[in-house]
């Protein structure tokens, strides 16, 4: 489903999946995601220009950023990742903040 977020494991075995929807609709063209230590799934979503934060069980906890070319913006989302602090680092393009710290 395109509004299913699937997780494999390394042998291409499915772990887990759920439906990406939460109170501001589904996820539209997901690029990439990461896990944080508690499990939450961090998925950057190109459309929408934000990263979406979900619980393991796929609850929508919260979203992060907002379209635009500023600090602390995004505008197509890419490549996600969190450093060993904690700090959520994502690449947006288009943008003169090309990777963003939040």
């Amino acid at each position: 489903s395109p509004n299913c977020l699937h997780f494999f494991s390394r042998r291409g075995e499915l772990l887990r999946s759920f439906l990406t929807q939460g109170e501001d609709g589904l996820v539209y063209n997901p690029r990439f995601f990461c896990l944080d230590i508690t499990g939450n799934i961090l998925v950057t979503e190109y459309n929408r220009h934000c990263i979406k934060v979900f619980s393991p069980s796929g609850q929508l906890i919260h979203t992060i950023g907002k379209r635009g070319h500023g600090r602390g913006e995004l505008y197509c989302p890419h490549g996600i990742c969190l450093s060993q602090t904690g700090t959520i680092l994502v690449v947006s393009n288009n943008n003169a903040f090309g990777l963003q710290s939040f």
